[in-house]
């Protein structure tokens, strides 16, 4: 079989091994797909002891049983499986109670046994998973590492995060922060490599502080001018220069609202930025449509979030808004998801400059 082999610092050969049979307990899979590792990387400039030379690494990979040792459960053949690439003694208290992480006698497929950098694989049964064939699975040794991680911080619902670190662990972190409902997570790292690629802008800041017009003083409107303008024209700026010195076709989106549509008694300040963000929307869209970079907005209606907690605390004027929406019933901020992701994503290949308007059918109705 083919084996890339480390030979040297920053030298890697392709070499036919012999494949051996798999032990008593063990399966032989063919290699579906192999992640690379830092570790690995630092090993190939020289810099990481645990992996020699003429070694064979690998050990985030996925593959398909193809050969079974003794006493394997012959339902494991041609299975496609993960792999934890752990071997230990499976006789000390840590493995008996599923830890097998701290076994004193652990090794590890790709530094002490020839790795998934090959054609073939010999790994043991316990170590399998089975999986769909898809290339992403072979993410699932950094993936558990990054979900063990999360778990320890223990996340509640509206936490905020900090990852420090933005490599593969630590974007799946941050991935899975964000998953758990943690409102705001923030990547970090000291390598300028890794946070200098961006193909999706979402500009979401906006505040929204109900007054009376005659109340509302130069420093309340320039505040939400700010927060509401002026933040989403700079951000967009900056992010589109990066985009289009790196190449990117981009996407961004900007957060705008029905107010911008509609008025309203207490938002004469907040309904003006609305208004003024659309209109930034259509001009950045003509100027960045050259380089191949789709801009819209986004129009929620009445969408229960803290911007509008207190405003809707008053019963009458909640059931007012939720009779003046077709569907019948306010927004949550999971009905903004899915036409946010059509028009940031891949599958929006023509539309920008547009104003989506996502209401529940208010607009039509205050007509």
């Amino acid at each position: 079989m083919r084996t890339l082999v480390l030979t040297g610092i920053k030298k890697m050969e392709i070499e036919d091994n012999k494949l051996e049979d798999p032990q008593r307990g063990w399966v032989t899979l063919k290699v579906n797909y192999a992640g690379i590792r830092g570790s690995e990387l630092s090993a190939f400039v020289g810099q990481n002891e645990l992996r020699k030379s003429l070694s064979v690494m690998g050990h985030e990979f996925t593959g398909k049983v193809v050969k079974l040792g003794e006493d394997v459960d012959p339902k494991l053949l041609n299975k496609n499986v993960a792999v934890n690439p752990l071997v230990t003694c499976g006789k000390c208290r840590y493995c008996k109670t599923g830890n097998r992480q701290l076994c004193l006698e652990r090794k590890l497929i790709g530094v002490d046994y020839p790795g998934a950098f090959a054609e073939y694989v010999n790994v043991p049964e316990y170590s399998c998973y089975e999986i769909k064939e898809i290339p992403e699975a072979s993410l699932a040794e950094p993936l558990a590492t990054a979900l063990r991680g999360v778990l320890q911080a223990g996340p509640e619902i509206d936490d905020r995060a900090l990852v420090i670190g933005a490599g593969t662990i630590g974007l799946l972190a941050t991935k899975i922060f964000s998953s758990v409902g943690c409102r705001k997570v923030v990547s970090m790292d000291i390598n300028d490599n890794r946070l200098e690629h961006v193909d999706i802008l979402i500009n979401n800041a906006g505040i929204c502080p109900f007054e009376d017009f005659f109340k509302i003083d130069i420093d309340l409107f320039e505040k939400v001018w700010k927060v509401n303008v002026e933040s989403h024209y700079f951000i967009t700026q900056a992010v589109s220069k990066h985009m289009i010195e790196k190449g990117i076709k981009g996407r961004i989106l900007i957060m705008s609202s029905i107010s911008g549509r509609v008025g309203g008694e207490f938002q004469t300040h907040y309904t003006t930025t609305k208004s003024a963000l659309n209109g930034f929307m259509h001009s950045v869209a003509i100027v960045l449509g050259r380089y191949g970079i789709l801009v819209n907005s986004l129009e929620p209606g009445t969408i229960t979030t803290d911007i509008n907690k207190d405003d809707l605390s008053n019963e009458e004027k909640r059931k007012y808004m939720e009779r003046r929406t077709v569907v019948g019933r306010l927004g949550d901020p999971e009905d903004m998801v899915a036409p946010a992701l059509f028009l940031v994503s891949d599958d929006n290949t023509y539309v920008t400059g547009s104003e989506l308007l996502a209401d529940g059918g208010m607009f039509i109705n205050l007509q």
